[in-house]
């Protein structure tokens, strides 16, 4: 059961998944006070996780995860180990991607953890001054143009 419900989260990552599936995902594997953090959002409750995806699916022009590892930290966490692939505005990303997933004892995801390894993203989870930079020039050259994600910015 585990196993299906980790790879439905990898189709999150998954641009060719059809936006209206993100919903489903989401709100039938992730508890509904559950956690989303990456080196730019932090949030909680099950609607905004579901916001962040979302906003990922309208902004880039596409996004992939090769190469995909689950490993078992423990019976209450998982890490999706993969190489992520992103494409904004025409500009290809590449990032040594962890995502760390938390459960609760019905199976539901409490804490949705991504970290990109050896990335200034990395840099930026434990140098707040390296965050508010960046946030405040994605701001400033608009790559935080999109509404739900700008409402999701706007909230923090």
């Amino acid at each position: 059961a585990r196993r299906a419900i980790l790879e439905d989260i990898v189709k999150l990552y998954h641009k060719s998944t059809p936006k209206e599936n993100i919903s489903t995902i989401i709100e039938s594997h992730y508890d509904e006070q559950s956690q989303f953090k990456d080196p730019f959002f932090d949030v909680t409750g099950r609607e905004k996780v579901k916001t962040q995806f979302v906003a990922m699916y309208e902004y880039f022009d596409t996004y992939q995860l090769n190469n995909v590892k689950f490993d078992e930290v423990s019976d209450e966490q998982v890490n999706i180990v993969a190489e992520g692939e992103y494409v904004i505005k025409g500009k290809n990303i590449k990032l040594d991607q962890e995502t760390r997933i938390y459960f609760n004892s019905s199976n539901k995801v409490t804490f949705h953890n991504d970290h990109f390894r050896g990335t200034v993203f990395e840099s930026m989870e434990t140098t707040p001054v390296i965050k508010q930079l960046f946030t405040g020039w994605r701001k400033a050259t608009g790559l935080v143009g999109d509404q739900i994600l700008s409402r999701t910015v706007s909230k923090e």
